[in-house]
């Protein structure tokens, strides 16, 4: 290693070990529906997903990690994805505004989790993720897993599907139909402090500034 690059890697493993201590000393489950899987799924490929409320005893509303259970069947050929979308809400009776969208990503065959982390979303109580499968050809198929109920934070017994283009809130109204919840796990902290964001700066100055040296 350059003698030079030396200070500057010893501060970042600094501000890293920090950034790290105040995020994981911090966060919360303020959302948590992945217990009690109720045996069956909801297989579809249009955009679809769950309104939820997230912990009302906590104030930890800065998401950084989102994972949901999802089912892709044995005979799929490798080339299905997933995306996942998180909306803030505003009411009940709309989806609310994409603040994220996770893109495409390749998803495995089987009952799976899809886990997110990293994130850093400002979100209010109430929001609605969503799940859009691709790549889902004729005779396969994958879903999201019902399960309820939530043991952080609640969700009603419904759920959106995007059809046509069009949002329409659904419930399953059949005997025997489980409750309309599906499996996912929300993590957050408070939002960050004038220090956190000071280090998390001074890292990605660090970061710049080892870069151009190296170059």
């Amino acid at each position: 290693m350059n003698k030079n690059m030396q200070p500057y890697t010893k501060v970042l493993a600094i501000l890293s070990a920090a950034v790290a201590f105040c995020v994981t000393t911090q966060a919360s489950i303020v959302y948590n529906n992945s217990t009690t899987y109720l045996g069956q799924d909801y297989l579809s490929t249009n955009e679809f997903g769950d309104q939820i409320k997230l912990d009302a005893a906590s104030t930890d509303r800065y998401v950084t990690e989102f994972n949901f259970e999802y089912y892709l069947a044995h005979n799929a050929s490798g080339n299905e994805k997933a995306e996942l979308r998180i909306y803030n809400n505003a009411t009940a009776s709309s989806i609310g505004t994409l603040i994220y969208d996770s893109g495409m990503q390749s998803i495995a065959t089987g009952y799976n989790q899809f886990d997110v982390t990293g994130l850093g979303l400002n979100v209010t109580t109430d929001l609605s993720w969503t799940v859009q499968f691709s790549g889902v050809e004729s005779g396969e198929s994958a879903g999201l897993l019902w399960y309820n109920p939530p043991t952080v934070g609640s969700s009603f017994d419904d759920f959106w599907e995007k059809q046509n283009g069009v949002w329409t809130l659904k419930r399953l109204s059949l005997p025997g139909s489980p409750i309309a919840n599906f499996g996912a796990q929300v993590t957050a902290i408070p939002e960050p402090t004038t220090v956190q964001l000071a280090i998390m700066s001074g890292m990605a100055w660090l970061g710049m500034a080892t870069y151009r040296r190296r170059k």
